[in-house]
């Protein structure tokens, strides 16, 4: 039973992966309850497996709406990948940013613009600034921003990172398209709509260059 136990786990693994995916949670959950049981009993709490199913169990748990159980699960996870892995290997700082996602969901805006900046720094430091991962971060730092209410704050933050996808991936590519959008919905909230117009004509145009901050084209003499 030993020498068979690792395929054995790796196995429920891949199973609740896959049941994560087609978000069967209520099987998914006690899968991966189990797996957590069994490597910390196999292999230990420190153990980069079990702080890695510990992490996938917090994030349907999330899903489910148990977001006190997963807030628990989320802080140990990163804080064992921070002990064991160090501050900004990648799978510390993902568990950071699912904690960032987990904070918003329960209503603190606040706390969660915090841990999304130290997402930020730290793969901007161990991944570059061109990384997708860190312009993705740039991006949910601007949704973030934008969700607690400081509208100034997200206009630069969207900003900038429309100018790093735009340097980084090109105008054309998916994540500067979307991060153009978000740009344009978040103007028209402001009801700045001719920054806002002009931002989705030049998409159809096949350019994402925002206008100056503060210009509105639409107001133009």
């Amino acid at each position: 039973m030993i020498t068979e136990e690792p395929n054995v786990l790796r196995t429920m693994n891949n199973l609740g992966m896959l049941y994560w995916q087609m978000e069967r949670d209520d099987e998914a959950e006690p899968l991966f309850r189990e797996l957590l049981r069994r490597r910390r009993s196999l292999q230990g709490d420190e153990d980069d497996d079990t702080i890695g199913t510990m992490s996938n169990l917090a994030i349907v748990l999330k899903r489910q709406g148990k977001t006190e159980e997963s807030r628990q699960l989320a802080t140990t996870a990163h804080e064992k990948y921070r002990k064991v892995l160090g501050e900004e290997h990648p799978r510390t700082l993902n568990a950071l940013n699912n904690l960032a996602d987990l904070e918003m969901e329960r209503g603190n805006a606040d706390l969660s613009v915090e841990l999304t900046r130290r997402t930020l720094k730290g793969r901007r430091n161990s991944l570059g600034p061109d990384h997708p991962q860190t312009l993705i971060t740039m991006t949910r730092l601007a949704d973030a921003l934008r969700k607690m209410g400081d509208a100034n704050a997200a206009e630069a933050a969207y900003r900038e990172a429309l100018e790093a996808h735009r340097r980084a991936l090109g105008a054309s590519h998916d994540q500067t398209v979307d991060v153009t959008r978000k740009l344009a919905d978040f103007l028209g909230a402001q009801r700045r709509h001719g920054e806002s117009a002009s931002l989705v004509e030049g998409l159809r145009n096949g350019a994402t260059k925002p206008e100056a901050a503060g210009e509105d084209p639409g107001n133009r003499p």
